[in-house]
């Protein structure tokens, strides 16, 4: 799927989202930012094999449509 229905998905129903090139372990969330953070907005974090930090996806990551559900 389209990044757009990706994140939308994300949004709406708090599912995890990963590219279906990345690690089995790799996904992107949404982190409602009302959650004990000093963020005033949602934000889009990645997990990754050593660490989960704020993303911003890229240019190819924008235009991919190989965005699939993460099942933990």
């Amino acid at each position: 799927m389209t990044f757009s229905k990706a994140l939308k998905e994300m949004q709406k129903n708090e599912r995890l989202m990963q590219r279906g090139c990345w690690a089995s372990a790799e996904y992107v969330g949404v982190y409602d930012s009302a959650d004990n953070s000093d963020m005033t907005q949602p934000y889009l974090f990645i997990n990754t094999l050593e660490s989960m930090y704020p993303w911003t996806p890229s240019q190819e990551d924008l235009f991919a449509t190989d965005w699939e559900f993460f099942d933990e």
